[in-house]
C-alpha cells in the first residue's frame, strides 16, 4: 500500500520525471473539473500539491518528455478541447504548446511527444495519431547525441573526479539544425541529492541545406485575421514527405537540403479551405512562406 491520491479523481495526466511520479486535471468525485496538480515522491511515500493548470483538462493524451509533465487534448468544462499543456517542476509552472488538430479524449500518449487514438465523441472512437516533434528525450534512457566518458566512479572524502562529456550531432536522430537541450543525470549511493546538469548542444546547418519557414494565419468571424496554431504544413518533396504542426504563433520551420527541390506545401486545418503553394529552397537561406486561410 501506498499514500491514497489527495483527493477522489479519475482521467487525471501523471508522467515520471526524476523518479518522482507527477499528476495533474482530472474529473472529480462530483463530475468537477480538477485543476490541481501533485507529485509522489516513493522514499517518503507522500503527496505534495504544486501550481494548479491554467485551465482544466481531463481524459488528456500525456506522458513525460524533456524534463516536462505533457498533455494535450481532453475534456473542459464539458467539451472537447485540443489544448495542449506542460508542467516544468524545475521552475514549478505551466506553459502551452502547439495544439493538437484535432480534439480527442481518453486517448494513449507516449514520449515524442505522441498523441494516439481516443474519442471525438462517446463511442466514436478515431484511429487518428499526432506527433510533436521534440518531445523525444525520457528521464531513464540515454541521449543519443551525448556521451560521458565513465557510467560510474568512487569518491574518497575530499576527492573529485573529472567526467568529459562528448556531444555528437551525426547520430540519426538529430535530424533538424538548431539546439538541442538535455540533462546529465548523477545518482549516488549517499543521502545527498545530486542536481541535474544540463547540457545544450548547438547544431548548425550543411552548406547545402535551406530553410523553409513561415506563418499561417486564418480568417476570423470579424473579417480580420490571427494566427493559426495547430494547422498542418504538409512539405513534399520527389524523396520524402513531412508533417509540422503550427506553434501557438502560427509558424512552422522545417531545414531540407536543396535537392529536394521543388517543394510543394499544402496548409489546412479544420473548419478552414485548405491551400498549397510550390517553393524552392536556396543553399544557406531562409524562404517565407505565410498562407492565410478561409473560413469555409
Amino acid at each position: 500500500m501506498i499514500a491514497a491520491y489527495p483527493e477522489p479523481i479519475s482521467w487525471q495526466a501523471c508522467g515520471a520525471i526524476d523518479g518522482l511520479l507527477y499528476c495533474a486535471g482530472g474529473l472529480g468525485s462530483n463530475n468537477n473539473d480538477i485543476a490541481h496538480t501533485y507529485v509522489y515522491d516513493p522514499a517518503a511515500d507522500s503527496w505534495s500539491q504544486l501550481a494548479d493548470m491554467p485551465a482544466t483538462q481531463w481524459g488528456s493524451s500525456s506522458t513525460a518528455a524533456n524534463g516536462r509533465l505533457l498533455l494535450a487534448s481532453g475534456v473542459s468544462n464539458n467539451a472537447l478541447t485540443n489544448r495542449s499543456q506542460a508542467f516544468d517542476p524545475q521552475s514549478g509552472t505551466w506553459s502551452a504548446l502547439p495544439n493538437p488538430a484535432v480534439a480527442t479524449y481518453r486517448g494513449g500518449g507516449a514520449p515524442g511527444f505522441y498523441k494516439v487514438g481516443g474519442g471525438s465523441a462517446p463511442g466514436t472512437p478515431t484511429p487518428r495519431v499526432e506527433l510533436l516533434p521534440g518531445y523525444d528525450q525520457t528521464g531513464s534512457g540515454d541521449v543519443t547525441w551525448l556521451g560521458e566518458s565513465t557510467q560510474q566512479l568512487t569518491l574518497k572524502p575530499g576527492a573529485s573526479a573529472t567526467v568529459t562529456v562528448s556531444l555528437d550531432a551525426s547520430v540519426p536522430e538529430v535530424t533538424q539544425p538548431g539546439d538541442l537541450t538535455a540533462y546529465l543525470g548523477l545518482g549516488t549511493d549517499t543521502p545527498y541529492s545530486v542536481p541535474r546538469v544540463p547540457v545544450s548542444l548547438h547544431v548548425n546547418p550543411p552548406k547545402t541545406w535551406g530553410k523553409i519557414t513561415g506563418k499561417v494565419l486564418g480568417a476570423t468571424a470579424t473579417g480580420t485575421t490571427a494566427p493559426l496554431a495547430g494547422a498542418t504544413v504538409q512539405i513534399d518533396s520527389w524523396a520524402s514527405a513531412y508533417t509540422l504542426t503550427t506553434a501557438s504563433d502560427g509558424t512552422y520551420a522545417l531545414w531540407l537540403d536543396v535537392r529536394n527541390n521543388p517543394l510543394t506545401v499544402i496548409v489546412a486545418k479544420d473548419g478552414y479551405q485548405p491551400t498549397m503553394t510550390t517553393v524552392k529552397l536556396t543553399k544557406g537561406a531562409t524562404v517565407t512562406s505565410n498562407f492565410t486561410l478561409k473560413r469555409k
